[in-house]
């Protein structure tokens, strides 16, 4: 957990859920510009020596956000420059209720469309697994091994 003058910035955790095939990022608490950066920093690190073979899917777990406070351009700059990756789904978890969803599912289909990449929503985890499992046989053979 990030601190700044005593206040608690957002945490932002990526890593591999999978090596190679599925990068899984959590955020929690309030959404800023400086997160999307980083996490797409990270993200980018990540992926710098993987072929563009096989896609790589993203999991953005949404489910702990109580605000987010960027904006469509800023988000569109964060996300731009991901062309080094075969990138495959990205997939949100986020409350079916939030008051953020319908927000950021229109900042994710608009980003999505700028970068020509698809992504589904869903409320909980087990949902974003089966789906990248019926998409891609990768995740849905490291599925059955857990």
């Amino acid at each position: 957990m990030k601190v700044l003058q005593g206040a608690t910035m957002m945490a932002v955790t990526i890593s591999w859920l999978i090596p190679d095939v599925v990068i899984y990022s959590r955020y929690s608490d309030v959404v800023t510009s400086a997160d999307i950066q980083e996490a797409n920093r990270t993200f980018d690190e990540l992926v710098k020596d993987l072929s563009k073979e096989h896609p790589v899917h993203l999991i953005v777990d949404r489910l702990e956000v109580t605000r987010d406070t960027t904006t469509l351009s800023e988000n569109v700059k964060a996300s731009s420059g991901h062309e080094k990756v075969n990138m495959g789904k990205v997939v949100i978890i986020e409350r079916s209720n939030s008051a953020t969803r319908v927000i950021s599912n229109f900042i994710v289909a608009a980003i999505g469309q700028l970068l020509h990449f698809d992504y589904k929503s869903f409320d909980s985890m087990r949902g974003a697994m089966d789906y990248l499992a019926s998409y891609d046989p990768r995740v849905s053979v490291w599925a059955k091994h857990q």
